[in-house]
């Protein structure tokens, strides 16, 4: 279990005290690639989007002819876009889940065999049956979440799997509705429909559906997996 909040990382240890677990303070970044190795499984659950993002970075930086050598960040960033092909996003700026980005990286150049990632996805989609009545948020662009004390912003799922399939790793994607199956009984999409609602139920309800389909995780598994799928499993 590595966190970088050593208050979190001492209530981990309260809350899972009965596990054999080894407890790590460091920055996820920092974590020597041979500590990573020595894993099976690594599990970003929620968290991928508190890694660094790239805010309002000028498109023009992609122009081969564009200096960035006095900014090893946006040097980073054109690696990145050159090295994994992104696509060249619209408009004059953009953002760039930086972080996250690495961190994949990181993990598939150490070649765990199994790596989840679960996040706010900007790239969320809502079955079309449901369409209308339940909302996602989706530009394409990391979007701003305002939290107490930080902000943190939402997940280009796309480019992290274009970074692990360079790495040869089979990709498994999609909501998180797909663990967590609504019943879209009569019951249900009645409150879903009752969006001017009030009450605190609704609110909840309306919340609770809508981050099983704002949520996506992606599953990768290593060409020494033992799952034995090859998923390349694009949204519906």
């Amino acid at each position: 279990m590595a966190d970088i909040s050593p208050f979190l990382l001492a209530e981990q240890k309260k809350t899972l005290a009965e596990f054999p677990l080894h407890f790590i303070l460091s920055d996820v970044n920092d974590l020597p690639e041979a500590v990573i190795r020595d894993h099976d499984l690594v599990i970003l659950n929620e968290n991928a989007g508190d890694f660094p993002t790239a805010v309002n970075v000028p498109t023009s930086l992609l122009c081969r002819d564009s200096s960035t050598q006095d900014d090893p960040g946006l040097s980073e960033i054109r690696r990145l876009f050159e090295t994994y092909s992104f696509p060249v996003p619209d408009g004059d700026t953009f953002n760039f889940n930086l972080g996250a980005v690495e961190t994949t990286e990181k993990l598939c150049r150490a070649k765990v065999p199994f790596i989840f990632i679960s996040e706010h996805s900007c790239e969320a989609c809502v079955p079309g049956a449901y369409q209308g009545v339940i909302s996602v948020s989706a530009p394409g662009n990391p979007e701003r979440i305002p939290l107490k004390g930080h902000d943190e912003y939402t997940i280009r799922f796309s480019h992290l799997l274009r970074v692990a399939g360079q790495f040869g790793y089979r990709i498994l994607r999609g909501p998180l509705a797909d663990f967590f199956k609504p019943d879209f009984n009569d019951f249900l999409m009645r409150f879903l429909k009752r969006r001017h609602s009030t009450k605190q139920e609704h609110e909840i309800l309306h919340h609770f559906v809508e981050d099983l389909y704002q949520y996506e995780y992606i599953l990768l598994t290593g060409k020494d997996g033992r799952t034995g799928k090859n998923d390349n499993h694009a949204k519906d």
